[in-house]
């Protein structure tokens, strides 16, 4: 690797159109010989199975396959074409092998991350006033994390590998090969199974016009979980023959409309920080406002298990 002019390096060798990868991990390994492939989330999941084959990783992206396929909607994610899918992708993601220092879950340590970043004012005095007006001051909100904490890590959801952030602009649909694809792993890590599932649950709802009325029926959890359970328990014991008892099933679901509250409280705190910090053109603060309410309002299905 020799030095040219105003300090560019230049490498001896090339990138062939029709075979990226060998070039381009050769520009990742000279110019970060240091970065370890293997802590990337995109090429973990390749290796897996759960990703798109990675090309090259540089200082400020990456460069993977092109994924083919449609984002889901608030119908098409109830598709009984389309949400069996869902579940086995999910359940896939979740056979992850975890890492030796991968064995508690993200999610209290980044909830208390983002409630150190919440802003104390905003600058429009109609945000201003619906800030006062909506959302708890910090000590507040930290008690209501601390409860969380104290009831939902005893249940006993197993920690996996989790994407955390299953939105449905995040699943890709390819109708022509029946198949589905999660993109935008920059959440993912060990968390509760419940909350992974508990959280594309409350996606149902949308994102730019919230209406939790669409939020899954019971029955409609139940059909999804026992695929879920089905195919996970299939990769995890290498058989076909895997029966799945109601009981297992009906665990499952009452945890994950427990985690649905985590979840809730998880993208309100995200959305106070984004209300201050983000340049997209979008009502942050609504949104948190939003997810907030949603949390009260079904905060006695918490209070239940104190």
């Amino acid at each position: 690797m020799n030095k040219v002019a105003m300090n560019v390096n230049e490498l001896s060798f090339k990138i062939e159109e029709h075979d990226l990868i060998p070039g381009s991990l050769h520009i990742v390994h000279s110019l970060r010989p240091s970065w370890k492939l293997e802590n990337v989330n995109v090429k973990r999941l390749y290796e897996a199975g759960c990703g798109s084959k990675l090309y090259a990783i540089f200082k400020n992206g990456l460069a993977y396959e092109y994924v083919k396929g449609k984002v889901l909607d608030t119908a098409s994610c109830r598709s009984e074409k389309v949400y069996p899918h869902v579940a086995e992708q999910l359940a896939k993601f979740h056979t992850v092998p975890l890492k030796i220092n991968e064995g508690t879950s993200i999610l209290w340590d980044k909830m208390r991350l983002f409630l150190s970043l919440k802003p104390s004012k905003f600058l429009q005095e109609e945000q201003q006033e619906r800030f006062l007006k909506k959302v708890l001051p910090k000590n507040e909100l930290e008690r209501e994390i601390s409860l969380m904490e104290g009831i939902l890590s005893k249940l006993g959801s197993p920690i996996v590998f989790c994407h955390n952030d299953l939105l449905l602009a995040n699943i890709l649909y390819d109708a022509q090969g029946c198949a589905v694809s999660f993109i935008d792993f920059e959440y993912a890590g060990p968390n509760y199974m419940a909350f992974d599932i508990a959280n594309h649950f409350n996606e149902f709802a949308g994102v730019d016009t919230v209406d939790y009325s669409l939020y899954p029926s019971d029955e409609f959890q139940i059909e999804w979980l026992k695929v879920y359970l089905r195919y996970y328990k299939s990769l995890k014991y290498s058989s076909e023959n895997i029966s799945i008892a109601h009981e297992e099933v009906t665990i499952l679901c009452k945890h994950v409309n427990l985690f649905s509250l985590a979840s809730h409280f998880f993208w309100a705190l995200w959305a106070l920080v984004q209300a201050t910090q983000s340049t997209i053109d979008f009502d942050f603060l609504g949104y948190a406002i939003v997810r907030f309410d949603e949390y009260f309002s079904k905060k006695k299905l918490l209070l239940v298990h104190c």
